[in-house]
């Protein structure tokens, strides 16, 4: 998987490009190619697989960017970053904060939030 670039891109639900975009809103050292952005409102969750290759969803609770959620080239989750504590700061000190997913026996595993290196 190869590192994206940093940088912003306001683009709207679906937005698609053919080559890869500049996108890495917390510049994150573990985003690699993004080609689609797609964005949800106040939904509960996001799919670990199936999704667009090379995407990444945003979720917005009332109107703020609550989530992210990148995908590989399988469309396969492989990143989350969160703009908020989950009400936990202890646990959370960082926001934002990114939790690696790796797949187990065919089963995401989302593990612990670390700071963004």
């Amino acid at each position: 998987m190869s590192k994206g670039n940093s940088g912003h891109f306001s683009g709207t639900t679906g937005q698609k490009a053919n080559q890869s975009i500049s996108y890495n809103s917390a510049k994150s050292s573990l985003v690699g190619t993004v080609k689609t952005i797609n964005k949800q409102k106040n939904a509960h969750s996001t799919p670990m697989k199936g999704a667009t290759p090379n995407s990444v969803t945003q979720n917005y609770v009332n109107g703020r960017l609550e989530s992210e959620r990148y995908y590989n080239e399988r469309g396969e989750a492989y990143l989350d970053i969160d703009y908020s504590d989950h009400g936990n700061p202890k646990l959370h000190p960082n926001v934002p904060h990114q939790h690696e997913i790796k797949f187990k026996n065919g089963r995401p595993v989302r593990g612990e939030g670390k700071e963004i290196l």
